[in-house]
C-alpha cells in the first residue's frame, strides 16, 4: 500500500509527487497544495524545476501563478518556514510583470461584491504591494526588502484601505515602515484603522510607536484615564490616581470609549495586577460588562496566571461564571487560546469540564491534543470531541474547523487507478476484514467529502446513482470515537450528509488508529479500516460506544427509515483484539413507561434511542441518558428523559427514571 511520506528530503518528496501527479494538472495542483501545507519549499522549487522540464515552462509557471488563488511567491512570503532565498527561487516560475498578467491571474469578484463594494482594475502594482503586505506579517525585514527591491511601495495604500502598517506584528517592524513614511490612517472595512485595531488587541507596545510617529488616536474616544492606563506604567497610575491636582481622573473611572470600554477592562487585558488594584480602590467597577463580556474575558485574554488568580479572588465572581458572548466560561476561553497555563490554574480551582456553552464544550474547543489530554484527564470524556477535535485527538491533518478540517491535498497519495477500484464503501462477506488501501488511507487523511473527492478524480455523480456509486470518506456526523487502553482509537459507523443529498451515506465500518510507538522515529500513525456484513453488523450512526473489558459496547443508532424498530434498541459488541462484532441479545425487567404515541404500553429495553450518552458506571454496567428516541412507526423523533442501565453479561435492561 502506497504511503505518502512528507519525511522524505526534499529531493526524494519533489520525486514522489511528480510520479503520483504525473502530468494531470489536477494533481499537480494537489501537489503543489501538499507540499504548501507542510511549508517544505525547499521540495517545492524541486518539484517546479521537474515539472518545467518535462511539461514546459507554462506549466510550472500556472501551477506558480494560478489564477483566482494566491500565488505562491504572497504564500512563501508570509510563511516564516520560507526565506528570502525562496522567492529568489519561485520568482523564476511565477512572477508579474505586466497588469495584463494581473488581469489574467486575478480572481473575478462575485456579483456581491462588485455591487457592493470599490473594485479597481487588478494591477501588478497592486500584486507588488500585496506581496510586501505579506512579507511584513511574516515579520521578516528581508522579505520586505525584496519585494521593495522589486518595486513594491511601502507607503501605498488601496481602495480598501490596506497598508503595510496593518500587517505589522512587531515594534521592529512597525518602526521600519514608519520611518519610511508608512501611512498609518488606513481603515479597512472589515477591521477599521490601524490604532482602532491594536487598541482592541492591547497592544501598547505597537500604540507607543503610532504616537511616537504622530498617528491620530481621536478614533479611539479615550479619556485621560484611558490613555494613562494603556500606555503609562502602574507606577504612574497609581502616583496619578493618588494625586489631589489630578481628581478629574477619577471622575473618569466608568468613561466609556468609542468601542464601549472602560479604563480597568485595558488593565485586564494587560493583566497588570498592579493596575487593576489601582483602579479597584479608586472605585472602578470590577463588575463592569462590555457587550456580554466581564471583566474575566480581558484577565483571560492577558494570559497571565497572577491576574486570574486576582479575578477569581474578587467578591461575587465563581470560576464556572459566563464571562463572554454565546454562554462561554473562563475555562472554554482559555481552551479557545489554547493556553494551557491558565486552563491548568482554572480546572484546579474548580472549573468544570461539562459546562457547555451555547456552542461549543471546553473539549470541543481544544486545538491541541496537549490541551485535550489535559481536560480528559479532568473528566471530559473522549466521545465528546467534534469532528475537527477528533482528528487533532487522532494525529489527523485538520486545517481550518470551519472548512470542515478538509485537507484534499492528501488525496495524492491515492491514484486514479486505484480511486476507480477501492473508492465505492463495501459491505464485506467477512467479520471483521481488514479493508485497508491508498484510497482509504489518503480519505482519512484528507477528510474530504464523497462530492469533493468524485470531483478530484473526475467521477460525474447525480441524484439518479446507486448507494454503491458513493464514495467512501471519513466526513461523517454520528460516528463514535473510543480511546483504548493501549492508545488505539476505534471510530464506529457514523452519516455522510443528510439524507435528501445523493451522497448520503450512513456506514457500518471501522477504523482503527494506532499511533506511533514510544520511542519511535516514525511519527506517522497507522490507520485501519474494517469492514462487516451487514446481518452482522447494520449501517449505524449516532450511537454510544462505551469500553467494557474487551469490547466496545455499541448502543442505540438513528439509521435508514426501513431499519427503525421502535420499542427496540439495538446493541452490539466490538472485540478490541479481534476486531469482530457480534450481536448482544437483550430482554428487559418488563416496567411499564409512557409511550408519547398511546397508552402505557411494557417498555423492555429503552426503545429506539440515538445521540444519547453512555457510562460504564461498574465493570459490566452501562448506563445509558439523554439523546432523542423514536416511540412509535410515525417516526417521530422526540426528547429521550429516561435513563436506562445494561447489564452486558446477561443483556438484561432495568429503567433507573
Amino acid at each position: 500500500m502506497k504511503r505518502l511520506d512528507t519525511r522524505q528530503t526534499d529531493a526524494a518528496l519533489a520525486a514522489t509527487c511528480m510520479q503520483l501527479a504525473a502530468r494531470d494538472p489536477a494533481r499537480q495542483a494537489l501537489a503543489v497544495s501538499l507540499l504548501v501545507a507542510q511549508r517544505r519549499w525547499p521540495a517545492l522549487e524541486a518539484y517546479l524545476q521537474t515539472v518545467a522540464a518535462d511539461s514546459g515552462p507554462a506549466t510550472a509557471r500556472a501551477l506558480a501563478l494560478p489564477t483566482g488563488r494566491p500565488a505562491l511567491l504572497h504564500l512563501a512570503s508570509s510563511d516564516p518556514a520560507a526565506t528570502a532565498r525562496t522567492l529568489d527561487a519561485l520568482k523564476t516560475w511565477g512572477w508579474l510583470a505586466s497588469d495584463a498578467q494581473a488581469r489574467a491571474v486575478a480572481r473575478t469578484p462575485a456579483p456581491w461584491e462588485q455591487n457592493t463594494f470599490p473594485v479597481t482594475p487588478p494591477s501588478a502594482q497592486q500584486w507588488l504591494n500585496a506581496g510586501l503586505r505579506a512579507a511584513v506579517h511574516s515579520d521578516d525585514l528581508a522579505r520586505v526588502r525584496w519585494w521593495q527591491d522589486q518595486g513594491a511601495d511601502v507607503r501605498h495604500q488601496d481602495d480598501d484601505g490596506c497598508n503595510a502598517v496593518q500587517a505589522a506584528k512587531s515594534v521592529a517592524m512597525l518602526d521600519a515602515l514608519l520611518t519610511q513614511g508608512a501611512p498609518t490612517d488606513g481603515c479597512r472595512r472589515w477591521d477599521g484603522r490601524a490604532i482602532d485595531r491594536m487598541a482592541r488587541d492591547g497592544r501598547a507596545d505597537l500604540l507607543a510607536r503610532m504616537a511616537a510617529h504622530g498617528a491620530d488616536f481621536a478614533s479611539l474616544g479615550w479619556s485621560p484615564l484611558h490613555r494613562l492606563v494603556v500606555m503609562g506604567s502602574a507606577s504612574d497610575l497609581e502616583a496619578a490616581l493618588a494625586d489631589p491636582a489630578q481628581a478629574a481622573l477619577r471622575t473618569q473611572l466608568e468613561a466609556r470609549q468609542s468601542w464601549g470600554r472602560t479604563p480597568i477592562s485595558y488593565a485586564a487585558q494587560q493583566g497588570d495586577v498592579r493596575k487593576l488594584e489601582a483602579l479597584r480602590r479608586a472605585g472602578a467597577d470590577v463588575q463592569v460588562v462590555w457587550r456580554d463580556h466581564t471583566l474575566g474575558y480581558w484577565v483571560g485574554e492577558s494570559r497571565e496566571p497572577d491576574a486570574m488568580r486576582w479575578w477569581l479572588a474578587q467578591p461575587g465572581v465563581h470560576v464556572d461564571a459566563v464571562v463572554g458572548g454565546l454562554g462561554s466560561t473562563l475555562l472554554i476561553e482559555a481552551v479557545e487560546r489554547d493556553d494551557l497555563r491558565l486552563a491548568v490554574l482554572l480546572l484546579a480551582a474548580g472549573a468544570s469540564v461539562h459546562i457547555r456553552g451555547e456552542l461549543t464544550s471546553p473539549l470541543e474547543a481544544a486545538i491541541s491534543p496537549a490541551m485535550q489530554r489535559l481536560l480528559m484527564q479532568h473528566g471530559a470524556p473522549p466521545d465528546a470531541l467534534d469532528r475537527h477535535g477528533a482528528r487533532v485527538w487522532l494525529g489527523l491533518p485538520h486545517g481550518d474547523p470551519f472548512d470542515h478540517a478538509r485537507q484534499a491535498e492528501w488525496l495524492l497519495g491515492c491514484t486514479p487507478t486505484e480511486f476507480a477500484a477501492q473508492h465505492t464503501p463495501r459491505l464485506d462477506t467477512h467479520n471483521g476484514e481488514d479493508i485497508t488501501s491508498a484510497f482509504h488511507v489518503a480519505m482519512i487523511e484528507s477528510n474530504e467529502s464523497a462530492y469533493g473527492a468524485a470531483q478530484a478524480f473526475g467521477l460525474e455523480q447525480s441524484f439518479a446513482d446507486e448507494a454503491w456509486a458513493h464514495v467512501w470518506n471519513t466526513d461523517r456526523f454520528g460516528q463514535s470515537l473510543t480511546v483504548l487502553p493501549d492508545g488505539r482509537c476505534i471510530q464506529i459507523g457514523g452519516e455522510h450528509e443528510d439524507g435528501y443529498d445523493p451522497d448520503f451515506f450512513i456506514y457500518n465500518d471501522v477504523i482503527v488508529h494506532t499511533p506511533p510507538a514510544a520511542g519511535s522515529d516514525d511519527p506517522r500513525w497507522d490507520r485501519r479500516v474494517f469492514a462487516y456484513p451487514a446481518d452482522v453488523f447494520p449501517p449505524t450512526d449516532h450511537h454510544s460506544a462505551t469500553l467494557c473489558g474487551d469490547e466496545v459496547i455499541v448502543i442505540g443508532c438513528l439509521g435508514h427509515d426501513h431499519q427503525r424498530q421502535p420499542g427496540h434498541t439495538p446493541v452490539y459488541a466490538l472485540h478490541i483484539h479481534s476486531l469482530q462484532m457480534r450481536r448482544i441479545v437483550c430482554e428487559g425487567d418488563g416496567q411499564e413507561g409512557p409511550s408519547q404515541e398511546g397508552a402505557n404500553q411494557a417498555r423492555p429495553m429503552p426503545g429506539w434511542i440515538h445521540g444519547h450518552q453512555a457510562r460504564l458506571t461498574a465493570p459490566g454496567v452501562i448506563e445509558v441518558w439523554g439523546g432523542k428516541h423514536i416511540p412509535g412507526p410515525s417516526g417521530l423523533i422526540e426528547d429521550w428523559p429516561e435513563r436506562w442501565q445494561l447489564d452486558v453479561p446477561t443483556g438484561r435492561w432495568t429503567r433507573l427514571a
